[in-house]
């Protein structure tokens, strides 16, 4: 049986069974016809739609939201899709790249069209990026710092690799890099005297930080311990990308009662965050050929 027998049997069993009056309407916005069923004596008007889109061979348009693990599909999946009115939208609040399929017309301010066929990809970020991020800022006792630095001493890059523009923010800034030998150093020069008081702390001519802790009788846990005051990492933002962003990480303390915390300050993360995040969807407008807006569709 056809999708309009199909169509005919149910409207004209509601009509036999429910009673009332069918009347055949445009849906607003579009052509598609849809039967409604009145019913004065319930005073009701009920749409008999649901009951015909069960039996229909093929939906009458396509709705939905596909979401995406990597960049790459999400490309895919609008280059599939996409019509001439097609839209992507990034939000960076959100780190969020969408795509409307099916979405206005720009010439046809009185025929909306239903913008329900979209795919989204949320940019997700690597784990290099959420380990350095979630200690940004933060105080962190001795040992939780010194635990912190050998475990991700791997991101840590040799001054020399330092390009122009961060040579010329460690000069405007008075900073000497550390190197990841010297910052090894330091995180087991930590570890060692976690439960030892911190006498006096001195700011060297070069920069670095000077710490001298109470000896209490034991060589291994007095004596003096030089802290460079920065270095240099090079994470990826995204999981799965290739590129590395430079990020001087300075490092500061703060001493009570003999005891320190430090603290890791990424120089202007959020400034790499959006640049990533800008990088990504101008790689989806170029492979798409779609417009791109920055924030959120209707």
């Amino acid at each position: 049986m056809s999708e309009e027998n199909n169509a005919a049997a149910i409207i004209e069993f509601a009509k036999t069974v429910m009673g009332g009056q069918i009347s055949i309407v445009k849906e607003p916005g579009g052509d598609t016809l849809t039967p409604i069923l009145f019913r004065p004596s319930a005073m009701q008007a009920q749409s008999l739609k649901p009951f015909i889109d069960e039996w229909r061979e093929y939906p009458v348009r396509v709705v939905g939201k596909a979401e995406h693990q990597t960049l790459a599909s999400f490309i895919g999946h609008v280059n599939r899709f996409k019509g001439p009115d097609s839209a992507l939208y990034c939000d960076w609040m959100s780190q969020m790249l969408q795509v409307v399929i099916d979405y206005h017309r720009a010439d046809a301010e009185d025929r909306a069209r239903w913008c329900k066929h979209r795919g989204m990809y949320r940019f997700p970020l690597s784990e290099e990026w959420k380990a350095w991020t979630a200690a940004n800022g933060e105080k962190l006792p001795q040992q939780e710092f010194a635990e912190f630095i050998e475990d991700r001493l791997v991101d840590v890059r040799d001054p020399d690799e330092a390009g122009s523009e961060t040579r010329a923010l460690c000069e405007k800034l008075g900073l000497t890099l550390a190197s990841p030998a010297r910052v090894l150093e330091l995180s087991r020069g930590l570890a060692i005297k976690d439960n030892v008081n911190v006498k006096s702390a001195t700011t060297l001519a070069t920069g670095e930080v000077q710490f001298t802790y109470e000896s209490q009788h034991t060589d291994a846990a007095g004596g003096v311990l030089k802290i460079p005051r920065a270095f240099l990492i090079a994470i990826p933002v995204f999981l799965g990308d290739t590129d590395a962003y430079p990020i001087v990480v300075r490092l500061r303390y703060r001493l009570s009662d003999g005891r320190v915390n430090w603290i890791l300050m990424m120089h202007r993360a959020d400034v790499f965050l959006r640049d990533a995040i800008q990088r990504s969807a101008s790689a989806a407008q170029a492979a798409t050929e779609l417009p791109l807006f920055w924030g959120a569709p209707e």
